[in-house]
């Protein structure tokens, strides 16, 4: 018997390693297997630094995202002005626009963003600059104090001589776990629920009791008899007090971080666990830590618009562009409703094949090819040759985009302005804003009108025709004509003028 072949292997394993996944994530205190490791405080200083750094680059990522769009944008605003078909020209100033547009939206974004990572990071260095701080003082050495007694009545008093030298006591070793750097893999991860804090209870631990020697010049005696122990009492002494040594400190204790949740509930959804604090509380520092912490992972998960959501079905989609096209494409200009389905579509399917057809050459013609295209316009003595992307960076681009404008603007034609005849101006259907662009014309009861003035000056200057094909006579010279039966073109001179006969 044949058995089939089993097609579910991938997405059994995948299923099973999102189990694993769960499992490890709700066996971990935090929720973070590298913030975990935080066991003691000067681990927490370690991380609190990492921290700090991963939450400064985080801020930066999207950093460039809306300076591309706007390239992006003037890119295709170029390409606009250059076009000479109206209805290509109004597709890449409609995505042009949505670029811009976009460009904005990403700024807002990224500073928002931004703002709150760099809040978290400031607070972080400044936790982990204190950890520092406290493990770097807590064990420093004495010098020799050469009058260390003070005797007062049935007091005595014993001074030490001023610190000599640091030790710090948070060296790499002591930093890492295992040998190995914590990783601030906690920043910006959804799944980190709880910070690891030394509180000032816990940090209390690192002071050391410190041992002074006094040397008698004749042995002491104790109230018991057991040696080479502290008691609380000793006898009087009968000799004197030679000397007595420096300080020692003994050995420092070990804090214990706290597990201190970030969120109410643990759940990012119900936002922060400290929403107000009172600058009066014990604890006020570390709830503004935790507060920060909770505005910066809440922060990491805002999404800033790029390129990347100019895609052809978004942009063809979009419905200002599909109204822009619909406004200057003139195929398109009898559509009453650009909203309507139908007419929608036909748009849509002109975007598309206007932008490349397919998302891969959309890609590659309007996005990444585009930047290298050579972009020539006149400079300010000779023509000046750029790549479009440089040309988007500088502001000189408006130069250009007015040069491109002016290239493909339709210039008048004098002469033959000069040659119409009055019935070709003033058309009664003409629209008015064109109507009266006309000096000689005027808008009247709805219709476009040749001027009162003007209308008697054409009458007076009405052309005469002579019977002849092949003639015309100048109006109101004297003429005189001669005639011959060849078919010789003949010039006749009438006081400074030509009359040519053909």
């Amino acid at each position: 018997m044949r058995h089939r072949p089993l097609n579910y292997g991938i997405q059994t394993l995948t299923a099973l390693f999102a189990v694993l996944i769960r499992i490890t994530q709700a066996q971990s205190q935090t929720g973070d297997a590298e913030h975990d490791k935080v066991q003691t405080a000067c681990q927490e200083a370690a991380a609190a630094a990492a921290l700090s750094e991963r939450y400064e680059q985080l801020g930066k990522t999207t950093a460039d995202k809306a300076r591309i769009l706007m390239i992006t944008s003037a890119m295709w605003r170029q390409k606009a002005a250059e076009t000479s078909d109206p209805a290509k020209a109004s597709t890449l100033t409609a995505i042009s626009e949505v670029a811009s547009s976009l460009a904005l939206q990403a700024l807002a974004k990224h500073s928002e963003r931004a703002a709150k990572m760099s809040a978290a990071s400031k607070r972080l260095a400044e936790r982990a600059a204190f950890l520092d701080g406290v493990h770097y003082v807590i064990k420093p050495t004495f010098a020799k104090q050469t009058n260390p007694f003070k005797v007062n009545s049935a007091k005595l008093e014993i001074r030490s001589a001023g610190a000599k030298s640091l030790a710090n006591t948070c060296d790499k070793a002591a930093r890492q776990a295992s040998g190995k750097n914590i990783q601030p893999s906690a920043a910006g991860a959804a799944t980190w629920k709880k910070l690891k804090y030394s509180t000032d209870r816990e940090l209390v631990k690192l002071v050391p009791t410190q041992t002074v020697t006094l040397t008698f010049g004749i042995s002491g005696r104790r109230n018991t008899d057991t040696d080479a122990r502290y008691v609380a009492t000793v006898s009087n002494c009968d000799g004197t007090i030679i000397s007595t040594s420096e300080p020692t400190l003994d050995t420092i204790g070990t804090p214990t971080p706290t597990l201190e949740s970030i969120y109410e509930q643990n759940t990012l959804s119900k936002g922060c666990a400290h929403k107000t604090i009172n600058a009066d509380d014990n604890d006020a520092e570390m709830k503004r830590l935790l507060k920060t912490i909770c505005e910066a992972q809440k922060a990491a998960a805002i999404t800033v618009p790029s390129v990347a959501d100019l895609t052809l079905e978004n942009l063809a989609s979009n419905p200002a562009v599909i109204l822009t096209v619909r406004n200057g494409a003139p195929q398109f200009h009898k559509l009453h409703d650009s909203s309507e389905t139908a007419a929608t579509e036909k748009i849509k399917n002109y975007i598309k094949e206007t932008l490349g057809t397919t998302p891969e050459k959309f890609t590659e013609l309007f996005v990444e090819k585009i930047k290298d295209e050579d972009a020539s316009y006149r400079g300010p003595k000779e023509t000046t040759k750029v790549k479009r992307q440089a040309l988007a960076e500088q502001q000189e681009a408006g130069a250009a985009i007015a040069y491109f404008q002016d290239k493909r603007a339709v210039k008048p034609q004098a002469e033959k302005a000069k040659a119409s005849s009055a019935t070709d101006k003033c058309k009664a259907d003409t629209d008015e804003t064109k109507c009266t662009e006309d000096k000689d014309c005027a808008y009247k009861d709805g219709k476009c009108k040749l001027k009162e003035g003007v209308k008697a000056e054409k009458d007076n200057k009405t052309t005469t025709n002579t019977t002849g094909s092949n003639s015309f006579i100048i109006n109101k010279a004297p003429l005189w004509l001669v005639n011959f039966t060849s078919r010789t073109t003949l010039l006749r001179v009438i006081g400074k003028e030509f009359l040519l006969i053909l």
